[in-house]
């Protein structure tokens, strides 16, 4: 539950930064002085590295998944971009959502461990809650 929290924690900040600086001309110095300002606030309070969403995108990709003798699975999972983000991906079985287990991120690739359970096929941020740019590959 505390990692549902704090997907949807950033992903709220995320949309109102996105939001409050939609406007601004990063073409004009003092604009972007004020980007960097909020920027530079953010990173100070935060313990990880904060990057906005202009300049990083966020594409993760269902690699692969795998039953287990204990009919849990071996998710393979893999971040396409630079950008380490939180996201969830659920089991479905006949449509029907079956359960949601959530990551903080990562680079590179990873393997995530879903619980044990009858699932036909798997997606990346089901509720399409993050903004995830090429969905065509959340699926497996």
């Amino acid at each position: 539950m505390k990692q549902f929290k704090a997907g949807y924690i950033v992903d709220a900040i995320s949309n109102t930064i996105t939001e409050h600086f939609k406007g601004i001309n990063f073409f004009n110095e003092v604009e972007n002085i004020e980007l960097n300002k909020v920027k530079g606030l953010l990173q100070n309070l935060s313990a990880f590295d904060v990057q906005f969403p202009y300049n990083h995108k966020i594409d993760y990709k269902l690699v692969s998944s795998k039953l287990l003798p204990n009919k849990s699975h071996h998710i393979i999972v893999k971040n396409n971009n630079t950008l380490v983000s939180p996201f969830s991906v659920s089991g479905f079985k006949d449509h029907q959502l079956i359960g949601t287990i959530w990551s903080d991120g990562f680079k590179g690739k990873h393997i995530l461990e879903f619980p044990p359970s009858d699932i036909d096929y798997f997606m990346i941020d089901a509720n399409q809650i993050i903004p995830e740019i090429n969905r065509k590959n959340n699926f497996c």
